[in-house]
């Protein structure tokens, strides 16, 4: 296979004409250059230059193979142009994945405009994913920023990662206001032992959630994605858990009793990013995000304690 150095050597030869000076302008010995020039030749299958007592001299091949490789390696310099260009895009480029029916919450939303009116140049991408898919795309870099429930991110599989605390959402347990008995309920502790609907993916995990909010664990139905839960919901076969940031909470169809109390009451929404991104962007995001989330903090302790 032909490399870019035998062509270079090959095109330097044919404009100096002499083998000591193409040499010199390529920094090369005139063995080393021979050897390239030879290289080639065997690559192609055809001799490219004739060695006479006046200097080199292209064959027929070689004139047809010159204005080839000029060709070629214009279109080299171009393509590595516009690869410059685009590198140079990507580095302002920030990819933020959120969970697929999860809003916009208003405690971040004037950060999202107040950082795009500061910094135009960095181009912020929305995308939506299911759990766990959205931690997958940030580990195999798909994305660079995830906002996600904190998934034990102190655990040693995360130090590589910077976590940032944004806010917490109360967990719900959310049944269709159709389900027998269901108008009776005032809150989730009137609820009886109902099958529960719930994400096959992380099994343990969600086993762990319906028994820390009282309920039974055997009665689970198992579906793969929210859209079969939402489906199952409508068809009355049960109750499933939902953080009161999702899309589906303002669905009119469906009653939410507010947790709140115990360990899975509440659920911590962080964003979390590796910390080796090499992004300018992603430097101007997460210090500007950071400085927001401990601003908002301290001014809802003063609104508190006022």
């Amino acid at each position: 296979m032909w490399t870019e150095t035998m062509i270079k050597s090959f095109l330097a030869l044919s404009e100096c004409k002499n083998i000591t000076q193409a040499a010199e302008k390529l920094f090369f010995s005139q063995q080393a250059l021979s050897k390239q020039i030879s290289r080639l030749e065997g690559e192609l299958g055809c001799q490219l230059v004739i060695r006479g007592r006046n200097g080199i001299k292209l064959t027929e091949e070689g004139e047809v193979y010159r204005d080839t490789f000029y060709q070629v390696m214009e279109e080299i310099s171009q393509a590595a142009s516009q690869i410059s260009e685009m590198h140079k895009q990507n580095e302002n480029r920030i990819r933020i994945a959120q969970l697929e029916m999860a809003t916009l919450p208003d405690s971040l939303r004037p950060f999202y405009q107040k950082f795009s009116l500061l910094y135009p140049e960095t181009e912020m991408d929305f995308v939506v994913y299911d759990d766990p898919e959205l931690l997958e795309k940030l580990e195999d870099d798909s994305v660079d920023i995830a906002i996600s429930f904190d998934k034990g991110f102190a655990s040693p599989k995360w130090r590589s990662y910077e976590v940032l605390p944004l806010y917490s959402v109360d967990i719900a347990v959310c049944v269709n206001k159709n389900y027998p008995g269901a108008s009776e309920w005032k809150s989730y502790k009137d609820i009886p032992d109902i099958p529960f609907i719930m994400n096959q993916n992380k099994k343990e995990e969600e086993i762990a959630r319906v028994r820390g909010v009282g309920f039974s664990p055997e009665r689970i139905i198992w579906e793969d994605n929210l859209r079969s839960t939402l489906m199952d919901l409508e068809l009355l076969k049960g109750a499933t858990l939902i953080s009161s940031d999702t899309l589906i909470s303002s669905n009119k169809e469906l009653l939410l009793f507010s947790i709140r109390d115990g360990k899975y009451g509440q659920s911590t929404v962080c964003a979390i990013w590796k910390k080796t991104n090499p992004k300018v962007g992603m430097k101007k995001f997460t210090e500007s995000l950071g400085k927001y989330v401990r601003n908002y903090v301290k001014k809802r302790k003063t609104e508190e304690t006022a």
